[in-house]
């Protein structure tokens, strides 16, 4: 197989692909043309078919590429946490040691673990009573 030739993106191109794109061209079409990626041709159009605009929002998009692989954790951690969401110590402290939040956030878990079988219950006793009336 013949291995595809990387072409740079230039003002001319930019200037074509304008033009095949007012003349009804889709983005496929115009990369087969002029020999670039359809998704080049979408970047371009996104950039208003101005070259220099188009290689500011590539310069941007490689640098947030760049903070994205040096920095994997702290987003996943902002990810992590909600805005408003309390934050739960959960390393093994002494009884003594706990306060009066962690105490609390326990008890609503413990809470919500009741609650979360009892639904469970119930869901399970309203499906054998619609399995019974579907048999009759």
């Amino acid at each position: 197989m013949k291995e595809a030739k990387k072409v740079q993106v230039t003002d001319q191109i930019c200037k074509q692909a304008q033009l095949m794109r007012r003349g009804g061209a889709n983005q496929t079409e115009i990369g087969k043309l002029l020999g670039v990626n359809p998704c080049t041709i979408s970047r371009i159009e996104k950039a208003g078919f101005n070259y220099d605009q188009y290689m500011e929002n590539r310069r941007i998009a490689k640098e947030k590429e760049k903070k994205a692989k040096e920095q994997p954790q702290e987003q996943e951690q902002a990810e992590e946490q909600v805005p408003g969401q309390i934050e739960m110590e959960l390393v093994a402290a002494k009884p003594q040691e706990m306060t009066d939040q962690v105490k609390l956030m326990r008890f609503q878990a413990g809470q919500i673990d009741k609650l979360v079988l009892k639904l469970d219950h119930i869901n399970d006793t309203l499906n054998m009573i619609l399995r019974v009336m579907r048999k009759e």
